[in-house]
């Protein structure tokens, strides 16, 4: 079964949240406070954490910034912090998604499917093999990425994101494409993630002295590229 860790400080949206998880199958530990889902999560094995930002003690953002210094487990974003600014911060500081309170229950249920699916992904199901394009190799079936022999930490999200471009390498994909097919979004929204994802993908790559550029194609998409 499918476990979720949730943060969350109103206990009536605790309490409603935990069952819509629970009435679609999942397994649910829910928590006061993130120190108190920060406490389990270091001692207990998860596969999805969502979390609210304005919380009593440490935040929403300063849990994900903990988490993601040892995991990339997939992470969603459930607040009440509906700026650009907020979603922005968010997605940058590592969570693969980004929902705003008031949400619909069926959004945050195919959310959490669509970012459990990456995560499988990226755990080697569905492979279609190892992929290689300059100096990135994704092997494992997909559970690894190398750049120039050197491992590079990648979350579900942007490992999906990569795996997607360099299929279609020196090819300019649509941004609707990749909420689509990524993100499991099935209507147009109007959200940051995928230029965020590009972004922090695009710097991972940077950082790791990658030949290979994510491009942004400015009113389209986004492209993977040799440079020189």
């Amino acid at each position: 079964m499918t476990r979720v860790l949730y943060a969350e400080d109103e206990a009536e949206l605790r309490s409603a949240v935990t069952a819509l998880f629970e009435k679609f199958g999942f397994e649910v530990d829910a928590f006061a406070s993130c120190d108190e889902l920060l406490a389990e999560f270091v001692v207990s094995a998860c596969d999805l954490v969502v979390l609210d930002i304005a919380m009593p003690g440490t935040n929403g953002l300063g849990a994900l910034r903990r988490i993601r210094e040892v995991s990339q487990v997939p992470v969603i974003m459930l607040t009440a912090m509906d700026s650009p600014q907020d979603e922005v911060l968010g997605l940058m500081d590592g969570s693969d998604d980004y929902l705003t309170k008031p949400f619909s229950p069926s959004v945050l249920i195919a959310r959490a499917k669509a970012l459990l699916r990456r995560a499988e992904v990226a755990r080697g199901a569905n492979c279609q093999g190892d992929i290689a394009y300059g100096n990135i190799v994704l092997s494992d079936k997909g559970r690894r990425v190398r750049v120039g022999g050197a491992d590079l930490s990648v979350t579900p999200t942007e490992a999906a994101l990569l795996a997607f471009l360099l299929r279609r390498a020196e090819k300019s994909v649509a941004k609707e494409e990749l909420l689509r097919e990524i993100w499991g979004y099935r209507e147009v929204v109007e959200t940051r993630a995928t230029e965020i994802a590009a972004r922090r993908l695009r710097n991972k790559l940077i950082d790791a002295g990658s030949n290979v550029a994510i491009q942004t194609i400015w009113g389209y998409g986004y492209k993977a590229t040799l440079v020189s």
